[in-house]
């Protein structure tokens, strides 16, 4: 009886031993488990970090470039403007007499010159912007969208150089084939509105162009494009 009582005792001693094993394994998975969600937390936490600072990056870097695309589309307009300015009669006549100041011999040339020129500006078409837009079909401009169904932005291009067309004209021109291509062509559209800023950088052909960003799936830099535009200017 003895023996038994001993075997009892010393089984009992092994289980609360193991019931011990047991309940510490436990214990310690469960601080497994708490660290494991903790840790899961923080990397989530880390991933929406990560996830916001990504976007913030590129609504900078978005920022950066349309303020650089401005910054050139206005530097490139005014250079246009210039050699616009410069291809005028009034530009040349206006240097002919300057130039003639520097001897008797082009002072007394001048008159005849003057002369030259206004018998070179009487013979020639003068190319009023609405002159320039019925030659291209009215308001509509039916032979710029022609021109690119054929041959597109190169072929359009070309056509607006060699008819001589001001900036605002050609801007006008781009945006009547952007709404032509909106519903279709997005990306085309897009690009038409950008061409259109380029030729005459003005806050609501930016508006305009930031629209067909976002509808040519650039919400980021439509985004940003936007934010460039004046305080005056509505956006709706």
């Amino acid at each position: 009886l003895s023996s038994t009582e001993s075997s009892l005792k010393e089984s009992q001693i092994q289980s609360d031993e193991l019931k011990k094993k047991l309940s510490d394994t436990e214990n310690l998975l469960h601080e497994r488990d708490t660290k494991c969600h903790e840790l899961t937390e923080k990397l989530g936490l880390a991933k929406e970090d990560l996830a916001d600072a990504q976007v913030e990056t590129a609504h900078k870097d978005a920022i950066l470039e349309m303020q650089l695309e401005i910054e050139s589309a206005i530097e490139s307009a005014g250079k246009a403007h210039l050699t616009s300015i410069r291809r005028t009669q009034s530009y040349k006549i206006g240097t002919k007499i300057l130039e003639s100041f520097q001897s008797w011999k082009l002072l007394s040339n001048l008159p005849k010159k003057i002369l030259e020129f206004y018998a070179s500006y009487k013979s020639s078409k003068f190319k009023t912007d609405q002159w320039i837009i019925n030659e291209l079909g009215g308001e509509s401009f039916p032979i710029i969208i022609e021109s690119y169904e054929k041959g597109g932005f190169d072929s359009v291009e070309l056509l607006l150089i060699e008819i001589g067309a001001s900036s605002s004209t050609i801007a006008q021109a781009y945006t009547v084939l952007g709404r032509h291509l909106q519903r279709t062509q997005p990306e085309s559209a897009c690009n038409a509105a950008k061409l259109a800023y380029r030729a005459d950088p003005k806050p609501f052909r930016a508006k305009w162009w930031a629209f067909r960003l976002y509808e040519a799936g650039h919400a980021i830099k439509a985004s940003a494009l936007l934010e460039t535009l004046p305080n005056d200017i509505l956006v709706s």
